[in-house]
């Protein structure tokens, strides 16, 4: 599999690059390689990242099976890298133009499919976009905020499927959420990919 990995390299809010973001990628980074895969990285630095054209560019030549990004979200979009709703069309295309095989998509991002008052979240309109392209595609997000990857309030689209996590009640939900929250435990990085075992 062909992965890149997307993180900023400077701090915007207090430690969130060097105590989250960028931690979090390079473990996810090291788990792929152990399993055979290819990745390679997009960093930014927020304060001078003005649009997303570079990313863009990056995902549209290099043929990716996957791509993970790293960084803050809001329900209406990804806010370090200036991608919102009205650009969920062109970067749906841009994410499968290059990738005959289908893409998945993993957003360790906080609220992305948060609920709204009125529209569809971000999520949703991806989702959406990336169903009417017609490729295979799985969209991993996030509903609440969360520590990075340890949020374990996740949703995973697949064409038309959506599937939330916690899915159990109880004790199964009760080690669910310490194994997400758990940093020497890699659920959190193999649920993206359908691996569970909980």
């Amino acid at each position: 599999m062909n992965i890149l990995t997307v993180y900023p390299t400077k701090n915007q809010i207090l430690r969130d690059a060097t105590g989250a973001f960028m931690i979090e990628a390079a473990k996810f980074r090291a788990l792929r390689k152990t399993k055979g895969d290819s990745v390679s990285e997009f960093t930014f630095e927020p304060k001078k990242l003005k649009a997303p054209d570079g990313l863009f560019s990056v995902i549209a030549q290099g043929r990716f099976d996957c791509v993970a990004i790293f960084s803050h979200g809001i329900p209406t979009g990804l806010t370090q890298l200036h991608i919102n709703r009205g650009r969920a069309q062109e970067f749906a295309k841009i994410l499968t133009s290059a990738a005959p095989g289908g893409i998945s998509l993993i957003l360790y991002c906080c609220l992305t499919d948060a609920p709204m008052k009125t529209g569809m979240n971000f999520a949703g309109a991806l989702a959406h976009e990336l169903h009417a392209i017609g490729k295979p595609f799985s969209l991993f997000v996030h509903r609440t905020k969360g520590h990075c990857c340890e949020n374990p309030n996740v949703t995973i689209y697949s064409g038309a499927t959506k599937t939330q996590y916690p899915q159990a009640a109880g004790t199964l939900k009760a080690r669910y959420i310490a194994r997400m929250k758990d940093t020497k435990d890699n659920l959190r990085f193999d649920l993206p990919f359908g691996v569970v075992g909980i």
